[in-house]
Parts: C-alpha cells; structure tokens; sequence
C-alpha cells in the first residue's frame, strides 16, 4: 500500500509523518541508542525545558550524548544554501556533537519524549549539515530540535504514551 507523506509547515519546521492507513496495533517506543528502546511514557511540555539536560541519539553517528542544555524553545535557523529558508521556531540547545544523517532522531530523557533533531550550526550561522571540528576555533556548535509539542500541534495528533 502506498505511503502519504505530509508535511509540517512548508519552509518553516522540520517533521513529517506517513500514514499507510492501517489498523495494525502500534507500541510506543524510541530508540535511546542502537540497542536500547525506550517506550515512551511522557512527552516533555516546552515550558519546562529553558535550562534543563536532554540527551540526543543519532543514527548515522551511533552515538548518545546527554551533556546538552537547553538554551532556548523559540530558536530559528538558517537552512540550505541554495534556496535558504528559515526554520522554527527549534528548541535550542547547547554543545551539540551531531553529525550529516542525524536528522530525525529523537531527543530524550528516560521515557520523556522531547522531540526530533533538526540539525546544528554555529553562531556565524552555517548550515546545519558541518562536519565535527570543520571550525576549529568557533564557538562550541548549537544543535536545534522540534519539539514533540509542536508536531503534536501542528498535526494535530497527540503521541501514544505507554502507561506507568
């Protein structure tokens, strides 16, 4: 059966979701890393995240870190260079170690889904696909994500929970 593809927002967020349109039963659950899925239990609501400690896995890299800080849920970021567009508004976050192939994996902490990774760049404003260490000298990188919040909202969908 053929997939739809919709996406969120044109030019403007980074999520999308595929239906095939089947009744099959679904377990709520990501990936923490390559060999440990989580079930989901709590999405993390965007008021409480300024300050707070979030772990990101990405596949392409294999690898999960969880020493990034919440910096901002109101970020936006340059996307492309050849026809740019601004994404958000992204929750921001602080020392991110991601890499080209990441995107779409989830941040984390526990069982609390916080939401999917967008990209990364540094204050000078590259795009969100650099390699590590390309800037030596730079700013540490910032990493952006789309809340769950958001997508829930936008789709108007609410994200299966697990219960306790």
């Amino acid at each position: 059966m053929k997939r739809k593809k919709v996406w969120y927002g044109f030019n403007t967020q980074d999520a999308a979701y595929y239906s095939n349109r089947s009744f099959s039963p679904v377990t709520p659950f990501f990936y923490a890393d390559e060999f440990d899925i989580r079930p989901v239990r709590h999405v993390k609501n965007l008021n409480k995240m300024i300050g707070r400690t979030v772990c990101r896995y990405g596949k392409a890299t294999n690898f999960r870190s969880c020493a990034h800080g919440v910096t901002s849920t109101t970020a936006y970021m340059k996307f492309g260079f050849v026809w740019p567009h601004i994404l958000g508004p992204l929750v921001r976050i602080t020392g991110d170690t991601s890499s080209c192939g990441d995107s779409g994996g989830g941040w984390s902490w526990g069982t609390t889904a916080w939401g999917v990774h967008t990209g990364r760049s540094t204050p000078a404003g590259l795009g969100p696909c650099v390699a590590p260490n390309q800037n030596p000298g730079q700013p540490p990188l910032s990493g952006y994500f789309t809340s769950v919040e958001a997508i829930q909202a936008h789709f108007g969908i609410s994200i299966m929970r697990l219960p306790f």
